[in-house]
This record gives structure tokens, sequence and C-alpha cells, in this order.
């Protein structure tokens, strides 16, 4: 309420916490990789749930260069992604049947390639380092795109006009990835592949509207420590669970 007794618009805005988004990323997440383990391939649940995780990643991509400035040890973030990571790969490849690194090892890559970012002044040295982290990651979930994503991100620092486009041109090179996946099939037709780019694009498009329009900075005020172990034991607990529900239905 303002002096003229008038309710304070900013006040009524929607607000998310950082927390708040976290959880709906590991949600939609663990929609997506419980498609992978416990569903047919292709079946219309099979791609909702497909489409529902590609919410995360861009979204848990952006909060890492934001907790890479905020963090107190750089390192300690390192080897924390490093752990769950390692602590999740087996049960990630046997849950999803995906013969990659899973998105933890890229987002520790994408953390080191910020760093270096920061610690190299020279443009082309920059450049060259975000090119092959690009190359390293493509074995990695998500790779290619992601670190490209934290190197824009980053680059866009706290502006948020800069951020905007950024995330923009990150969902929309998604979409076009993802449509041209399909286009040497001949399986699909020229609309189909138009819908799938589309398609791809909602999920990531959804997290821009969360960060952007309902995030305004905050974080939870209870339960810090709570919080920061839960996403770390989160990522590997739920695919292990993944693959028990998966052996025992086989």
């Amino acid at each position: 309420m303002n002096h003229t007794g008038i309710a304070d618009n900013a006040g009524l805005r929607p607000d998310l916490s950082r927390e708040q988004i976290k959880y709906l990323a590991i949600a939609a997440m663990t929609c997506n990789h419980a498609a992978h383990a416990l569903l047919p391939a292709g079946s219309p649940l099979y791609r909702v749930l497909i489409y529902i995780g590609y919410f995360t990643a861009p979204v848990m991509c952006r909060f890492l260069v934001d907790g890479y400035r905020l963090t107190r040890s750089k390192k300690r973030y390192a080897l924390r992604l490093f752990l769950a990571s390692a602590a999740a790969q087996v049960p990630y490849v046997y849950a999803t049947g995906f013969r990659q690194l899973n998105i933890l090892f890229t987002l520790l890559l994408c953390l080191l390639l910020i760093t270096v970012m920061d610690h190299v002044r020279d443009p082309l040295l920059k450049t060259a380092a975000a090119v092959a982290a690009v190359a390293c990651s493509v074995p990695f979930d998500w790779g290619g795109l992601l670190p490209g994503a934290a190197a824009l991100f980053h680059m866009a620092g706290e502006d948020r006009k800069k951020q905007i486009r950024a995330y923009a041109a990150v969902v929309i090179l998604f979409g076009i990835l993802q449509a041209l996946s399909l286009s040497d099939s001949p399986l699909y037709a020229p609309s189909d592949i138009a819908l799938e780019g589309i398609f791809s694009m909602l999920g990531p498009a959804a997290g821009g509207l969360c960060l952007f329009g309902l995030y305004h900075g905050r974080s939870a005020a209870r339960f810090q420590r709570f919080h920061k172990c839960f996403f770390y034991v989160y990522y590997p607990a739920h695919l292990i669970i993944l693959s028990l529900l998966k052996m025992r239905l086989r």
C-alpha cells in the first residue's frame, strides 16, 4: 500500500523464487526421464512428457551462470557437480538408454567454460574456448547447445534485454536442431518436421517465461541448505529409482 492508500501493483505481481523454478525444472526433467525409462517410444504420452522435459536444461544453464557469480567457492561448486554427475552416470545410461554423459557433466563443462572466459581477455581465445567446449560436449546430454548457451548467458551479464535475447536465441536454435534431426528421415513429412521444431520450443519457452516474467531475483528465505543439497541428491536418486522400476517392468 502506498501513501495514497492504493495497493502497490509491484506487490501483486507474480513472483517465483529461484528454488521454486528449480523444483519445476526437476519435475519436468523427471517427466522426460520417466518417459524414456518406462513408456514405449513414440506413444502420445511419451511425446508429451519428452516435450515437457525440454523446460529444464536451458533454465538450469541460466541458473548455473547466476550461481557462478554468486558462489563463494567455484571449486566446491564444480566438485558438487562432478560428484553428482558421477553418481548418476550408470543409472542414467540404464534408465534412459542413452550412451552419453549425463547433463550434469554438460553443466560442469559449462562452468569450466565460463571460468576460462572470465580469465582470458583476448576475444579470439574466448571464442576458441567456446568452440572447443561445444565440440567436446557433443557426446554429452544437450551437448553442443548448452555450452554455447552458457557462453551467451555469461556474455549477457546482468543486462536484462541481452539476457532475454540470448535465451530466445537458444530456444529458437534448439527448435531448429530438433527439426533438423528428423529432416533426413523419409518417414516424416515437412509439416511433421515443422511441428517437431515448434513443439520442442514450447518447454524452453515456458522456462523463459518463468525466468523473465515470473522471477525477479528472489531466493527462498528458509531452508537454503536443504534446497541446495536436495538438488544434488535428487538427480542420481531419481535415476536409480527409474532404473529399478525399469528392471521390474522387464
